[in-house]
């Protein structure tokens, strides 16, 4: 009985069973799906360059700061000609610490990464979806109006009929700064100095850069201030504080903020002498200060405050769970509360932060925005700010406190992003080419720079790279590819992308490199820890 019924199974078996040619088909029918799929659908994207570091990475190599710890990204340079190879010198983001390698010997340290792997969100674009059309600050891919054959990544910056110009950093369009959503803030902001990573000796070209917090009253209230955690012990004490500072003395003097990469590398044009940059280093005038809070007694507050030109921010926990955002005019010493929040658990660690970004101020705790000024309290118009770029002030960024017990640990300064206006950028073969007498290309001051505002078509785009001093994009491309010179592209202007080359925004670094390469070939084993959503 159990045979007949094994029999009969196996017969239902095999006249279910797809001939060979049928299921060859299926197999066919499937991968040409796919095909379809990752074409028009979600097509994949290597990140060849640069361009959007600290954001994406292309061919790199990671490097432990021997001064700090710290760990960064470095940029691999392709000569075209011969394997990937280190720069000529590498430079500390946090410390500004020169490992003095020789070229030899970073390469034998540095072994090169593959760039990150993307997918693309194409189908929207394509279909001309109105609720998913492309955004400002979307990370997209487009066809490189240079070259047909490539593909390019960058942020995109102006869309269709808008008037655009980078001032002091900043983006304005149609006479407005223009804002950057939370999310794409929170992506925006670069690693400046972190108190995890105490730099053991001054880092520089000859050790002038030493960031540090420094108490500001010899009162003895602050302890701890060359550890990872500081502490206060001030029950009866009133207002004192401490204030990050880069002079090596520890002089009082506002700390040096600027628009530091660690990625990029610093050339010798010469070839034979100092490693050189290659522009000269931007105050960054946008900063964020966060710490993690523990108040432990005491009824006063923790406050944290940083400045902007002629404005003082501060925020202040008080030991009762409430928040405030105070504003200080520096030049008239008056002081307004611009928000208030209450009902904050002190009994427990608080990540609180104080950030300034495109003259909005936004105070967070544990990653929640709480308080947040409005643009009736907080604003700039194009004038104004290019005004206040020819006088361009550090920050002052400070922690205070008064009649409590608490420490503070993680403390972090991040800059904003700062677009470069330089009309300057060049490559590293023009800076060699002019150290040896030879005439380079003349870029002409930039479009979109200040003082030069760039009107964007009406199915035109206008985009940049987050590596703004290492990005090749809008603002200094000096041809057209084969692909940009009929009749159709005649009115488009250098700079600005057609519409019908935009293939889509960026959403996911599925595949990021991870196993150092040994030759040219893709790496193996993804970085899982580094794969993440694109904002």
């Amino acid at each position: 009985m159990a045979d007949n019924k094994q029999e009969t199974m196996s017969a239902a078996t095999a006249q279910h069973k797809e001939p060979l040619f049928e299921q060859i088909s299926s197999f066919v029918g499937f991968f040409i799906l796919l095909l379809v799929f990752k074409t028009f659908f979600l097509p994949l994207f290597i990140i060849p360059t640069g361009s959007m570091a600290e954001t994406l990475c292309g061919r790199h190599a990671t490097y432990t700061c021997p001064n700090c710890g710290y760990e960064y990204e470095i940029q691999m340079l392709d000569p075209g000609s011969r394997p990937y190879f280190p720069p000529a010198a590498v430079e500390c983001p946090n410390c500004r610490y020169r490992p003095e390698l020789s070229v030899r010997a970073l390469e034998r340290t540095l072994r090169a990464s593959v760039g990150d792997r993307i997918t693309v969100l194409g189908w929207p674009h394509e279909l001309g979806i109105k609720s998913l059309e492309l955004q400002r600050w979307d990370v997209v891919v487009f066809k490189n109006p240079q070259d047909p054959e490539v593909n390019f990544i960058k942020r995109l910056i102006g869309l269709p009929n808008d008037v655009i110009e980078l001032i002091d950093g900043d983006v304005f369009a149609n006479g407005e700064i223009a804002r950057k959503p939370h999310y794409v803030q929170e992506n925006l902001w670069f690693p400046y100095y972190n108190n995890d990573y105490i730099p053991i000796k001054p880092g520089g070209a000859h050790g002038e850069f030493h960031p540090q917090w420094v108490a500001r009253d010899d009162d003895g209230a602050w302890s701890g201030l060359d550890t990872r955690v500081p502490r206060f012990d001030g029950l009866d004490q009133q207002l004192t504080g401490i204030q990050f500072v880069t002079d090596p003395d520890g002089m009082l003097k506002p700390g040096t903020i600027q628009d530091i990469y660690g990625y990029n590398p610093l050339y010798s044009p010469d070839l034979t002498g100092e490693p050189r940059r290659s522009l000269p280093f931007e105050t960054v005038t946008d900063v964020r200060l966060s710490c993690e809070v523990r108040l432990e007694g005491g009824e006063g507050f923790i406050e944290l405050s940083t400045t902007k030109y002629g404005d003082r921010f501060i925020v202040r926990l008080h030991a009762d769970g409430h928040l405030e955002l105070d504003r200080e005019d520096l030049a008239g010493w008056q002081r307004e509360t611009l928000a208030t929040c209450t009902g904050l658990d002190v009994d427990r660690p608080l990540n609180l932060s104080l950030g300034n970004a495109d003259y909005l101020v936004t105070v967070a705790v544990n990653g929640k925005a709480m308080l947040e000024t409005s643009p009736e309290q907080y604003s700039i118009t194009p004038d104004q700010a290019r005004q206040r770029s020819t006088s361009k002030t550090a920050p002052v960024v400070r922690i205070g406190a008064e009649r409590v017990s608490a420490t503070l640990a993680h403390l972090r300064i991040d800059r904003d992003i700062y677009y470069k206006c330089d009309p300057g950028l060049v490559r590293l073969e023009e800076r060699v080419a002019t150290a040896r007498g030879v005439s380079s290309v003349d870029r002409g001051p930039g479009r979109a720079t200040q003082g030069h505002p760039l009107t964007i078509g009406s199915a035109e785009y206008f985009v940049m790279g987050d590596n703004s001093p290492g990005s090749q994009d809008g603002r200094l491309w000096t041809k057209r590819g084969p692909h940009m010179r009929s009749e159709r592209y005649r009115a488009v202007p250098l700079g600005t992308v057609p519409a019908d080359q935009m293939m889509g925004r960026a959403f996911f670094v599925y595949w990021p490199g991870f196993l150092p390469l040994p030759f040219d070939g893709p790496a193996l084993v993804p970085n899982l820890g580094r794969v993440r959503w694109i904002y």
